[in-house]
């Protein structure tokens, strides 16, 4: 990608799009408002570079502040409010793949940490905004680079994550105000760290990984019993599991797997339960399918 002596940067307000331009550096920086909507539904996809996700209780409902220099890009942004449900999409097109990015050795080095981040090349922060009462089904995309998604209390009926090639953080760090439905996880060859997921108060959660690495701690505030299910190929998993619960697992493994679970008592050939079961104050119920990866489950003091 060759260097530009003068930048133009290209403001958009907030009744504008951002569009492609001969000179790629865009700055989108947008406010959305709250009107009547009683739930929110979120989709963010960011194709490349950093993606920042926070939230706060003062504030607008959505705070956007967007930045890129990838080639022909566009971006797709968008809220509406229908049928007291709010909309908010927040995404890109154009030049947005590594593929179409990678024009020179110094653009190849970028995606490899040698030179300039990526981070650098696109850079996404987003501030949402708690509020009681108000609902979020939250659909988050990331493709490559990294992501730090700190949720705070954000009232969540289901939160779906896809890291793609990403090294991702999700972090939960108060207990959601409602039961959410479903929390789900994909990670492809990438890296996920999830802190404090307990704290969702989900009754399912879903977690996939490829060939990269998970960590979950499932710590937090729970209300009710929940399911997990886990997918590993040739990746591996680190489940930190509160030990004040009870918990069930099955496992299926084939030859090729390694799987540690420590702190449980075996029943059968896949089956492994809490050493005193029915002391907990809820039940995880793991259900855990493993090819030729590896799963470490530990039990650990819920307050550590």
């Amino acid at each position: 990608m060759k260097k530009i002596a003068l930048s133009l940067c290209v403001y958009v307000c907030a009744t504008g799009f951002g569009q492609a331009q001969d000179n790629p550096n865009q700055i989108l920086q947008r406010e959305f408002f709250l009107k009547t909507a009683k739930s929110v539904k979120v989709e963010i996809d960011c194709p490349l570079g950093h993606l920042g996700v926070k939230t706060s209780d003062q504030g607008p409902l959505a705070v956007l502040d967007l930045k890129n220099s990838l080639r022909n890009f566009e971006y797709k942004v968008s809220y509406r409010e229908s049928g007291g449900e709010g909309e908010l999409r927040v995404g890109g097109s154009g030049g947005s793949s590594p593929e179409k990015d990678i024009e020179s050795f110094s653009d190849f080095k970028k995606l490899f940490g040698i030179g300039e981040g990526i981070g650098d090349t696109n850079n996404w922060r987003i501030m949402l905004k708690e509020a009681k009462g108000l609902p979020y089904d939250l659909d988050l995309e990331m493709g490559l680079g990294d992501a730090d998604v700190e949720l705070g209390a954000l009232e969540m009926t289901d939160l779906r994550f896809n890291c793609g090639l990403s090294e991702a953080t999700l972090a939960l760090n108060a207990p959601n105000p409602r039961r959410m439905n479903l929390l789900k996880v994909d990670n492809g060859m990438g890296s996920f760290n999830g802190k404090l997921l307990g704290n969702g108060n989900f009754e399912d959660m879903t977690v996939s990984v490829g060939m990269g690495s998970a960590t979950l701690d499932l710590r937090g505030y729970y209300t009710d019993d929940a399911d997990i299910k886990v997918d590993v190929g040739m990746g591996s998993i680190k489940l930190m599991v509160p030990n004040n619960m009870d918990v069930e697992v099955t496992v299926n493994s084939s030859p090729f797997s390694s799987v540690n679970l420590i702190g449980l008592v075996q029943e059968s050939k896949t089956r492994y339960r809490s050493q005193n079961m029915g002391s907990g104050r809820y039940k995880l119920d793991f259900n855990i399918n493993v090819g030729m990866g590896s799963v470490d489950l530990e039990l650990v003091d819920p307050t550590d």
